[in-house]
């Protein structure tokens, strides 16, 4: 047999070596075209963004949301009530009626206290504002004002912001249904 026709075997250092430059090869390439790849589909969606119509966006907002926000906007002039709020409660109705019920702790030991705030939400100026109708359990007095600026402080963030870069929304509408508040935003790219 010549020479020539003998296979020769590496030794397994030099296989071993020759793998990892292949595989090092390949990551490389795979991860430059990742890179690529992400580049352009992050151009593109900004480009989209931005060249994007206007439209509309509808956020549903349940009770069950609503009850912690109020919570939350109670709770910060509750050293102004006449009494311990120690639960809260939000449900909203058809024909723009949000009605909330706040209790407290019981007075003398078998009182306890609670009022009931029936209010109508309304966009004003790009902002989410629930305007008291009526306040059953302490009269109309300095309270109302109190807890209506509350809970306009509380969700006032919802009023605008930016949905993805290049593309924000604001407020326009509002309406309730039995068990949520259902909010219009404009969408539109800012220029």
């Amino acid at each position: 047999m010549s020479p020539d026709l003998i296979p020769t075997i590496k030794p397994r250092r030099q296989r071993r070596w020759g793998f990892f430059i292949g595989g090092l090869a390949s990551g490389v390439v795979v991860g430059v075209v990742a890179a690529l790849m992400v580049s352009f589909l992050t151009v593109k969606a900004a480009h989209d963004a931005k060249t994007m119509p206007p439209g509309n966006v509808t956020i549903t907002m349940q009770d069950n949301l609503m009850t912690a926000g109020m919570r939350v906007a109670l709770s910060r002039v509750q050293n102004k009530l006449p009494f311990t709020i120690t639960g809260v409660s939000a449900v909203t109705k058809p024909g723009d009626d949000v009605e909330l019920t706040a209790t407290g702790q019981p007075l003398l030991g078998a009182i306890t206290p609670s009022l009931t705030i029936a209010m109508s939400p309304q966009i004003t100026n790009g902002q989410l504002d629930f305007h008291i109708l009526s306040i059953n359990g302490l009269g109309l007095g300095p309270f109302d004002s109190l807890i209506e600026q509350a809970m306009n402080d509380e969700f006032a963030g919802v009023a605008q912001g930016q949905l993805v870069k290049g593309l924000d929304y604001q407020l326009v509408d509002v309406r309730t249904v039995a068990g949520a508040l259902i909010i219009t935003a404009k969408v539109y790219s800012p220029a």
